[in-house]
């Protein structure tokens, strides 16, 4: 990681070369660090001749050092100043925003589906499954880990989020639980 930090990209076997290590090693570690989103895929470089062309590997905007941790933590600090009901308000508003103009399918299953899409292309690591209750959205991964805890209002976001997309009011029945395989995840359910 930091000869990415330095280099800004590589590819597999110039990190092979570098650490001494085997290409297979190196790619078997690159698996790993990009199912944690520390690096990511970014490029080719074409083969010379026959072959495929070689992958470039570079730290992920998640992984790299920044301040917009604290810019997003003051932002919503500064944002959700207000009285309870203009933060409800609020919320709705930047969901619906970050959202854009989006096309509501009348079928539920199909919003759900479309839903899922929408937060995986975040990297929410969502999932949706049916209830007794209604539909439970899952989400395995929080974007806003790093300013939850200053911010846990930022939840409702979430719940904005979820609702606008399948237009269903839901709620947050769990946030950052251990799931059984041992990672943590969120769940909404639908309030119907």
């Amino acid at each position: 990681m930091q000869y990415l930090r330095e280099k800004h990209y590589a590819t597999a076997n110039e990190l092979s070369r570098t650490l001494n290590v085997t290409p297979a090693n190196i790619r078997h570690h690159l698996g790993e660090l990009k199912a944690q989103d520390i690096i990511e895929y970014f490029g080719k470089i074409p083969s010379k001749g026959r072959g495929r062309p070689t992958g470039l590997y570079r730290l992920s905007n998640n992984f790299i050092d920044n301040n917009l941790v604290q810019l997003s933590a003051t932002l919503l600090n500064s944002l959700l100043a207000n009285r309870s009901s203009e933060r409800t308000h609020q919320m709705h508003q930047i969901a619906k925003k970050m959202l854009g103009e989006l096309a509501i399918n009348p079928n539920l299953f199909q919003r759900l589906n479309e839903a899922i899409k929408w937060l995986n292309d975040r990297h929410y690591k969502s999932r949706w499954e049916a209830s007794p209750t209604g539909p439970r959205v899952i989400l395995g991964f929080c974007p806003y880990v790093p300013i939850i805890e200053s911010n846990p209002e930022i939840c409702s976001l979430d719940c904005e989020l979820i609702s606008q997309l399948i237009q269903l009011p839901v709620i947050q029945i769990e946030k950052l639980e251990h799931s059984p395989n041992g990672s943590r995840q969120c769940i909404f359910i639908s309030e119907t």
